[in-house]
């Protein structure tokens, strides 16, 4: 179908040139962390629209741009990181009212500083410009594999796709163990994709804000649950080699303070879980 084909095109473009919009706002000022946020996210549309129209490419070059793509994402990982743990650390030393909070706060500073000066240098190099407009060429290169659904208008090819992976999500979430990490970030990363483009499907799918809410919800709480356990992991490694006192107390009081929240998000996430599992049911 020339229309859906024509749609699925469109919206990858405008995906690949938010990203490289957030990319220069994030070379003009690495220091605000809500660049490198919009970078990423910008970034994540693109993977999970790519996805989505996998039958634009063909199978082998589809998989080499995805495969190029994570490695991008997993080059803004260290630095996301950072980010994450210093929000964490800020938050619990307002819960606890921490009066000696200076030392954690500023390794992790000094390592945003250099971490952010080390990622600014590898997209000025091309880390992801090059893979971007390339792609850019190819989605635009009318020798390309025909799209299949022919019977398809956009919505009906739409409302398809999405179906099909809320189903596979439903059947992975009828036996999830919340306090499984890797299960968890597994189920996060799908929900993000459907949500993604659920989004960006908008346009064609009609209002669906309750759906997008429930959506976020989860998303919201899986990635909580992640976040904690991998800023867990990340203070561990970061003070590991260090003697500093004060640089164990802090981050062990932030360790804490995630287990305590993670257990309280494990043991509502059922409840979450229901919701958005009723609410999907109309696309079944």
């Amino acid at each position: 179908n020339g229309k859906v084909s024509e749609g699925l095109r469109s919206s990858l473009v405008q995906l690949i040139i938010q990203i490289l919009i957030a990319q220069k706002t994030f070379l003009e000022d690495q220091t605000q962390i809500e660049a490198l946020h919009e970078l990423r996210v910008a970034l994540r549309r693109l993977r999970s629209m790519l996805e989505f129209s996998k039958k634009l490419i063909p199978e082998e070059q589809y998989q080499w741009y995805q495969a190029e793509l994570r490695k991008i994402g997993q080059s803004l990982g260290q630095l996301r990181d950072l980010d994450v743990a210093y929000e964490h650390y800020k938050q619990c030393c307002e819960v606890l009212a921490n009066e000696d909070k200076a030392s954690l706060g500023q390794l992790l500073t000094r390592c945003r500083l250099s971490e952010a000066k080390n990622l600014h240098k590898a997209l000025q190099n091309g880390l992801a410009s090059p893979l971007l407009l390339d792609l850019w060429a190819a989605l635009l290169d009318g020798s390309m594999e025909k799209f299949s659904d022919h019977d398809l208008t956009m919505e009906e090819y739409a409302i398809k796709g999405l179906t099909g992976w809320i189903k596979a999500i439903n059947k992975q979430g009828r036996s999830i163990d919340w306090g499984n990490t890797q299960t968890v970030h597994k189920v996060r990363l799908q929900i993000k994709k459907i949500k993604y483009v659920t989004q960006l499907l908008q346009p064609v799918l009609g209002e669906k804000p309750q759906f997008v809410f429930r959506l976020e919800t989860l998303q919201d709480k899986l990635g909580l649950l992640t976040d904690y356990e991998s800023t867990n992991t990340f203070l561990t490694n970061l003070v590991r080699k260090n003697a500093a006192k004060a640089l164990h107390r802090e981050s062990g009081m932030v360790i804490g303070w995630h287990s305590r929240n993670k257990l309280l998000i494990e043991n509502k996430m059922d409840k979450y879980w229901g919701r958005f599992y009723r609410l999907t049911q109309k696309w079944e």
